[in-house]
């Protein structure tokens, strides 16, 4: 990714993060309770499923951020040990996220035994945020280091 792309990329973060936020206090509450009025057999699911889904997306939220550090860190002349920190970051909240749209998944497909094909659709969804995770790992800390490489010292009378 170029210099260029950052503006377009930080406002792409921008509006993940508003809608993440819309999605956490205002639309998995009321649907969850929306839920819980019209199937009651199913509502003491709610609460817990709300508070684990709001974690999730919270989680997610901590990637969003992680995702706006990686780009100021590529731009700026920051350490190293910064750049690796945020890219780890990055893997473990959006990681942790899709770990627990997993366990929502498959506790209300297998275990609750609702939803049906969609929450199969979620699975595997949620499986790919994981897999996508590892990949932004490493082109994140492909993006904020200059050769890709941040194990090899340096020489002494390199350039910075």
């Amino acid at each position: 990714m170029s210099k260029q792309n950052v503006p377009v990329v930080r406002i792409a973060l921008g509006v993940l993060f508003f809608v993440a936020l819309l999605m956490q206090f205002w639309l998995v509450p009321t649907a969850a309770a929306e839920y819980a009025a019209r199937y009651p057999e199913y509502a003491d699911l709610a609460r817990p499923y709300v508070i684990v889904i709001g974690v999730a997306i919270g989680l997610f939220e901590l990637a969003l951020l992680a995702g706006w550090q990686v780009l100021s860190a590529a731009g700026g002349n920051t350490r190293t040990r910064r750049k690796r920190w945020w890219a780890i970051a990055l893997l473990v909240a959006l990681g942790s996220s899709g770990a627990m749209f997993v366990g929502v998944f498959v506790h209300a497909g297998s275990v609750a035994g609702v939803g049906g094909p969609p929450m199969l659709f979620g699975l595997l969804v949620s499986l790919a945020v994981v897999i996508c995770a590892i990949v932004l790992r490493r082109k994140a800390l492909e993006f904020t280091l200059e050769d890709g490489n941040d194990w090899a010292p340096r020489p002494a009378n390199a350039r910075q």
